[in-house]
């Protein structure tokens, strides 16, 4: 079953990504994320670098 993580869009247009999922993913401040569009629905989302 896959985990279901919740974030919110700022009035910027910025997603802010929960603390579990930034450190499930090794994020940090700087770091670049590619994202899957599948008509309506990200279906991809990896840590790059």
């Amino acid at each position: 079953m896959a985990n279901i993580f919740i974030g919110k869009m700022s009035q910027k247009g910025q997603i802010v990504i929960p603390v579990a999922l930034r450190e499930a993913l090794g994020l940090e401040k700087g770091s670049k994320v590619s994202f899957e569009l599948n008509g309506r629905e990200i279906t991809n989302c990896v840590r790059l670098g």
